[in-house]
Parts: C-alpha cells; sequence; structure tokens
C-alpha cells in the first residue's frame, strides 16, 4: 500500500487456474529510480558496517622475552 500510495507500484488481479484470483506487484517507473537511490545509500551504509564488523585489523605479536 506505501507503494502505491507513493507511485512506486503498481498492483493487479489476475485469475488464477488452480484457485483465487492472484495479486501481481510491479515497480513503476519513479520506484524503480527509488530503488536505485536506495541502493546507492545502502551500499555506504552496509560498507561502513562491515568496517565496523572485521574490527580494527590484527596486531603482530610480539614473541615472547
Amino acid at each position: 500500500m506505501r507503494l502505491r500510495s507513493r507511485g512506486w507500484g503498481d498492483m493487479t488481479w489476475q485469475e488464477s487456474p488452480t484457485g483465487r484470483p492472484r495479486r501481481y506487484h510491479r515497480l513503476t517507473d519513479p520506484g524503480r529510480a527509488a530503488r536505485g537511490a536506495f541502493v546507492e545509500v545502502w551500499r555506504h551504509y552496509r560498507t561502513a558496517v562491515d568496517r565496523l564488523l572485521e574490527g580494527p585489523p590484527a596486531r603482530p605479536r610480539s614473541p615472547p622475552p
């Protein structure tokens, strides 16, 4: 419903040979543009989180005295 209210998605009903009608969803052109913008933001966010999870580089241990 949110995608439709923003004009990013469309929904249609189609008859099904095996039962109830089925609902199909698709992105509109503005929806595809919004997805592209989100993917760019997500890539930066994902990279930052990956760096946090990896932690600082391991330090070489010095041999015991």
